[in-house]
């Protein structure tokens, strides 16, 4: 959803991909998360923006060329 640079990157966001985003995001880092259901990865930024603190820290990526 953006070009921004990520430090680390991550497929899949099932429960356990979910929580080691957040938790990479939340030790400062930024991470970049993929699935191959972008409504999953669409649902999953939006309930970070709503819920998490450190929501500037992930960036999804609807496409794997715009992930890579």
């Amino acid at each position: 959803m953006t070009t921004k640079n990520a430090d680390i990157g991550l497929v899949g966001l099932a429960v356990m991909g979910q929580n080691l985003a957040l938790n990479i995001a939340d030790h400062g880092y930024t991470i970049a998360v993929y699935n191959r259901d972008s409504k999953k990865m669409v649902s999953f930024i939006e309930e970070c923006k709503k819920n998490e603190p450190s929501h500037a820290n992930v960036i999804g990526h609807a496409d794997l060329a715009s992930f890579v």
